[in-house]
């Protein structure tokens, strides 16, 4: 299985918004990738907020340039949600990733292993049909992503509802009375981890 390589911390800033740029053209209308629509907006909004951001820290003002600092990160993290995104629509096959504008992991490059999520913790919402899920943080990630079902026998039923850059997030729409079942995995430099032991809870 191939893995997605982010590939963005090597290049400068005016790089990182070109090489931004080319994954949201590529992506877009890509029939790979249909569900891409939300999360490819946000990106193409925080590339431009970088690029302005970097035009107009060219002066060397001080505080341009910590805005710049802002704006950049905000890219880079809607990026590496992306590439987790890519890296499970696409269930690990080159051509697919390759399609998205993103490079793959060549094969032979040590990279360091991602843990896997321990301690998955499910609580009631905040509204009916909703749950909070928690788990501790796993070393290497640099996103997570959450699946959840209602049979875990088989690895078809599972759905996923992440990616997220925290260690806790909120399921809704929900059945009451439903039993669900939850299992999360960390993407770092190397791709997706082991899943977690799953977790499940009756939706209140």
């Amino acid at each position: 299985m191939s893995k997605v390589k982010i590939g963005f911390s090597k290049l400068d800033v005016p790089q990182q918004v070109e090489r931004s740029r080319k994954i949201q053209t590529d992506m877009t209308g890509n029939p790979n990738y249909t569900t891409a629509v939300a999360i490819l907006a946000l990106l193409k909004t925080a590339t431009d907020a970088t690029e302005k951001a970097y035009n107009e820290s060219r002066g060397k003002d001080r505080n341009k340039i910590q805005i710049l600092k802002l704006r950049r990160a905000d890219m880079l993290g809607v990026v590496v949600q992306l590439g987790a995104y890519v890296q499970i629509t696409s269930n690990g096959d080159k051509e697919i990733i390759l399609s998205s504008g993103f490079d793959v992991i060549e094969r032979g490059v040590p990279q360091p292993p991602v843990g896997q999520v321990m301690n998955v913790r499910l609580a009631s919402g905040t509204l009916s049909g909703k749950m909070k899920v928690a788990f501790d943080k796993t070393t290497g990630a640099r996103v997570y992503v959450v699946e959840i079902c209602q049979d875990p026998l088989l690895d078809s039923n599972w759905d996923t509802k992440g990616p997220s850059s925290k260690t806790r997030f909120e399921l809704t729409d929900l059945k009451p009375g439903t039993r669900y079942w939850v299992r999360v995995a960390a993407i770092g430099k190397d791709g997706l981890g082991l899943w977690s032991n799953p977790a499940s809870k009756i939706a209140e």
